[in-house]
């Protein structure tokens, strides 16, 4: 298939949880950061999660490379760390960066929306800020340590 892929915005969400961040920057870097991301269509799925290269690319390698600096852009910084000997940002890695520049001058995107996943209810609840910014501490396997409803709710 030719193109990065374009989705509903309910294939799109269809998550867990879902954050919306907009990042502080002016229209026009806004502009160059969007035409950046059409400029990476035609990419396929990057299994192998490669971050140095964008012949293959992963959701937030999209976002990382749309919005990455250079000389005429001030873009956005986010942060790599080393997973299985390759470097990626991860969105709990996004998160955590959001939570740790939160009210400082530095903070790079503003908060809009939290869709917080309670997979035993199967449904997204909205949350506000604060459980944005605490949920990149979560367990890994956060959805199975969540309360539960009892079992002949599960029944029924």
């Amino acid at each position: 298939m030719k193109g990065f892929p374009f989705a509903t915005l309910e294939h799109s969400v269809d998550a867990d949880s879902v954050v919306i961040l907009r990042p502080k920057l002016s229209k026009l870097e806004k502009a160059v950061a969007i035409e950046r991301a059409f400029h990476f269509s035609g990419r396929p799925y990057d299994f192998n999660f490669d971050f140095l290269t964008d012949v293959e690319m992963v959701c937030t390698e999209l976002v990382s490379k749309s919005y990455e600096s250079n000389q005429e852009y001030a873009g956005l910084t986010f942060p790599l760390q080393e997973v299985v000997g390759r470097k990626v940002t991860t969105a709990n890695d996004i998160a955590r960066m959001f939570d740790e520049e939160y009210g400082n001058p530095s903070q790079q995107l503003d908060f809009i929306a939290f869709y917080d996943g309670h997979e035993w209810e199967n449904k997204a609840i909205m949350s506000d800020v604060k459980t944005f910014r605490e949920s990149w501490k979560r367990p890994k396997w956060y959805i199975w340590v969540q309360v539960s409803p009892p079992v002949d709710a599960m029944i029924n």
